[in-house]
């Protein structure tokens, strides 16, 4: 029924003609596309140099730890670090768990509706929808090295390594 609707279609516009006009299409909508990011990227990069970086009142003589209580600043410092530093992981620790619910859930879509393109192959269905959580659970742990090291933004979460 579709392929009969697709070749009445195609039939009514000349056949092959449909599709070169609208591959023709696409490449100027991507085309534009691109030069409209790139101007508006010049146009942020243009606004954000216009801002003028500068210290004021502070020298080189003034470090960051200054007056006559050095243990109580050190002390006050560590609090805001831990509280940092577990603001950051209970964040990470929601932030995973709604990312493995939505790879979870859409990994069983891809499923279903692959096997189901396919004619119920259940195996390109499987494999399909193992890629997709193996790309998300790739994307969601980008490595970098990092002063040598390799660091996962996930530490907070999952521990060093």
């Amino acid at each position: 029924m579709v392929r009969q609707r697709l070749r009445h279609c195609c039939d009514l516009f000349g056949g092959k003609k449909v599709h070169s006009v609208f591959s023709a299409s696409a490449t100027a909508i991507i085309i534009t596309a691109a030069l409209v990011a790139m101007a508006w990227a010049l146009l942020q990069f243009l606004a954000i140099s216009r801002i003028a970086v500068r210290s004021e009142g502070i020298s080189d003589s003034t470090g960051l730890v200054s007056g006559t209580n050095d243990e109580a600043t050190t002390r006050r410092l560590t609090e805001i670090y831990e509280a940092i530093y577990d603001g950051a992981e209970s964040f990470l620790r929601a932030e995973y768990t709604i990312c493995a619910w939505f790879v979870a859930i859409f990994a069983i879509v891809v499923f279903v509706l692959v096997s189901w393109g396919t004619q119920w192959d259940f195996a390109r269905g499987l494999f399909t929808a193992l890629s997709f959580v193996l790309g998300a659970c790739t994307s969601i742990c980008k490595f970098r090295v990092w002063g040598g090291n390799f660091e996962c933004p996930n530490c907070a979460y999952w521990g060093n390594f």
